[in-house]
């Protein structure tokens, strides 16, 4: 687990695509169900544009990745 997630393209706020990158890497993800509480105090200071536009940014970052993304062909033993 370890190495396949230091194989990982590192790039800023990339926990976002983390699953799927590692579900291409040919790892495997679970879901968990959390308990979200409500806020105690005060207001949150993210708003959904802050950051609808750097997530649409990362997206095309990580299909640029996937595009340039080396995939070994495995060849029969046979050859």
């Amino acid at each position: 687990r370890r190495e396949l997630f230091l194989d990982l393209p590192f790039f800023d706020h990339n926990h976002r695509f983390l699953p799927a990158l590692v579900q291409r890497q040919g790892g495997r993800t679970v879901s968990v169900v959390v308990n979200h509480r409500p806020r105690a105090r005060g207001v949150s200071n993210y708003g959904t544009l802050d950051r609808l536009f750097v997530g649409i940014s990362d997206l095309a970052g990580v299909m640029w990745l996937q595009r340039r993304a080396k995939t070994p062909e495995i060849m029969p033993d046979d050859v």
